[in-house]
């Protein structure tokens, strides 16, 4: 990463954009290099805010820390988004619910949630039978159905926790202004909002909130 920017910004290429990093690799050389490079936000799998949960599925990083090299990111000018798994294995109501909180407590400008899906070659695919109910059916492993269901859950669960965490997070006033900050920074991107609106209320009018 460090190369492309040094490259970008050595070409003076106009070009901006955004970024996934590994939060043990934040420092605050590399913020100033995105940033001057035309990075304006880094994304982090963030995955689950429960300890015990995230122990059992990557190397962890205690929440705090997370906490803080996210602010690092901030400080620096650009914007933070979140990347988490709800129905992982070992997952209770009560973890998701832990994710949920602490995701709000986060200084975070936007959230990607995804159904946790296991695929074939990855290290949890070989256990995944034995902590769960798991339909390995192709037409839905896209990481938006729950395939899986954690041992003492139910899909039904999940999925009202999926949405709980969704309107949660985006139904906040600093979520929404951060957005229309952002629309009056492009002509652009408010005509497309605009085109778009009727399928946006729309949407919004349909979900379970």
């Amino acid at each position: 990463m460090a190369e492309f920017c040094a490259i970008k910004e050595r070409k003076g290429l106009k070009v901006t954009y955004n970024c996934i990093a590994r939060l043990e690799h934040v420092d605050l050389e590399l913020l100033a290099l995105l940033k001057r490079s035309g990075c304006w936000q880094v994304n982090f799998g963030i995955e689950s805010g429960d300890p015990e949960i995230v122990k059992q599925h990557r190397k962890f990083l205690g929440l705090d820390e997370v906490g803080r090299k996210l602010l690092m990111v901030k400080e620096a000018g650009m914007r933070v988004k979140g990347l988490f798994m709800v129905g992982l294995p070992g997952e209770t109501e009560a973890a998701i619910r832990r994710t949920i909180d602490y995701a709000l407590s986060l200084p975070l400008d936007e959230i990607n949630v995804t159904k946790f899906t296991p695929f074939p070659g990855a290290p949890v695919y070989a256990t995944t039978r034995e902590r769960g109910e798991f339909e390995e059916n192709w037409d839905l492993m896209n990481c938006l159905n729950f395939v899986f269901v954690p041992h003492g859950m139910t899909k039904q669960q999940l999925e009202d926790l999926y949405n709980e965490f969704i309107r949660r997070f985006y139904h906040r006033h600093r979520i929404q202004w951060g957005y229309t900050r952002m629309l009056w920074k492009s002509p652009h991107s408010i005509m497309s909002f605009m085109r778009h609106l009727p399928e946006i209320l729309a949407f919004e009018k349909k979900q379970k909130w």
